[in-house]
């Protein structure tokens, strides 16, 4: 793929990335502030950006996000439907002329995944979503009804809030704390995911769906609006309720709500599937791409035979 684009690395934002973004186009599933905002978030290390022109022309302003060995968009599992503001019919290009060893996220995108030959491996994950438009209900097992019944009954003395202050954080913190290893990408993604949360709770785009016992936060869903749906972002129960099916009961009130709240889908995506294929049929799936230039992946490589324990 002949690119013909040239590429101005930032450490740091400048005004030549803000006169970019007033000529490209602004995607409602994150604004260019909001872009912005996560770019220039000093909090998290190892962040750099893009500015990719043709004849000097802007066709992308592309942030990026260190981790260990690769880079990764900012907004990389943080925000469906979006990587970077861009020309999109130029991705591929993007892409190539970045010349960094880069993993991206299909995650409800429409855009395909363009040919290149720097594409090392694709990876396709199948994703569950939860029609409301339906009696979507009839659409669970007898087995899988019981046992919502049977939290419903098991849960009634709980209370049910949206949005209560503190709760997006105590899902977000606790969902780190459970199933992130590395302690310094748990405060590096945390610090990413609060700036989107604080500016999508403002557009009415980011709900907090809790459950609490005597006012203590027992389990919690974060979800975003993208489109007609909601998209689950992150979840989270306490270990110490598990005999009254406060999961169950959780998943069981975020269809309903969403559902009288009008919205038209539920995404629960595609990783843990099994327990997901119990409330919602497969329609559709994610993609991941390991994109690298040749000669970065080949010294990659080389890295990682000499970091191997014998």
């Amino acid at each position: 793929m002949k690119a013909n684009l040239t590429v101005h690395w930032f450490e740091k934002w400048h005004p030549d990335l803000d006169a970019a973004l007033l000529l490209l186009p602004e995607k409602k599933s994150c604004p260019h502030e909001l872009f912005k905002q996560l770019v220039q978030n000093d909090s998290v290390p190892g962040k750099r950006t893009a500015l990719v022109t043709k004849d000097d022309a802007p066709v992308a302003v592309v942030g990026l996000r260190k981790r260990v060995d690769n880079w990764v968009p900012v907004t990389h599992y943080l925000l469906p439907g979006f990587f970077f503001p861009m020309q999109e019919a130029c991705l591929g290009s993007i892409l190539e002329s970045l010349n960094v060893n880069l993993w991206m996220s299909w995650w409800r995108n429409n855009i395909p995944v363009p040919q290149s030959r720097y594409i090392i491996n694709i990876e396709k994950i199948p994703t569950y979503m939860l029609g409301l438009t339906q009696d979507y209900e009839q659409t669970w097992t007898k087995k899988h009804f019981k046992n919502v019944r049977s939290a419903r009954k098991h849960c009634q003395d709980f209370t049910f809030a949206v949005n209560p202050p503190g709760s997006a954080e105590w899902v977000v913190e606790n969902s780190y704390m459970k199933w992130e290893e590395n302690a310094d990408a748990q405060d590096v993604e945390q610090s990413d995911e609060q700036i989107i949360i604080n500016y999508l709770e403002k557009m009415n785009r980011h709900y907090s769906l809790i459950l609490m016992d005597k006012g203590e936060f027992i389990a919690g869903s974060n979800l975003i609006v993208h489109g007609s749906d909601l998209v689950g972002v992150k979840t989270f129960r306490r270990a110490e309720y598990d005999n009254f099916s406060i999961g169950t009961y959780i998943m069981d009130l975020t269809f309903s709500w969403a559902k009288d709240a009008g919205f038209h889908n539920v995404d629960m995506g595609g990783d843990y599937a099994d327990y997901k294929k119990r409330w919602a049929q497969c329609k559709g799936e994610k993609i991941n791409i390991h994109i690298c230039p040749p000669h970065k992946f080949f010294i990659n490589k080389i890295k990682h035979s000499f970091n191997r324990v014998p």
